[in-house]
C-alpha cells in the first residue's frame, strides 16, 4: 500500500517538509531511512506486523518520528 493521497498533499502543503519517496518492505525502509537521514517516517499500515517493525525502526533510529496511516482514514 502506498501513502494515501490526503497525507501526500498534507506533506506537500507544509513548509519545511518534503516527501522523499516510497519504499516497500521493512528492509528497504530501514535502509532508506538511514541513507536519507530523515526526521520522520510515514508508514502506510496493513495487518498486524507494524508494531514490531516500528520497534525495529526506533531501535535503529531513536530520534525519528513515526506516523502510521491506513487506507481507510476518514
Amino acid at each position: 500500500m502506498m501513502i494515501p493521497d490526503v497525507v501526500r498533499q498534507m506533506i506537500r502543503n507544509e513548509d519545511g517538509m518534503e516527501l522523499l519517496g516510497n519504499c516497500l518492505g521493512s528492509v528497504k525502509i530501514l535502509q532508506e531511512t538511514g541513507r536519507a537521514k530523515v526526521d520522520a517516517v510515514v508508514l502506510a499500515q496493513e495487518g498486524t506486523d507494524e508494531p514490531g517493525f516500528c520497534s525495529q525502526l526506533l531501535f535503529a533510529y531513536p530520534d525519528i518520528l513515526i506516523m502510521g496511516v491506513t487506507s481507510d482514514m476518514a
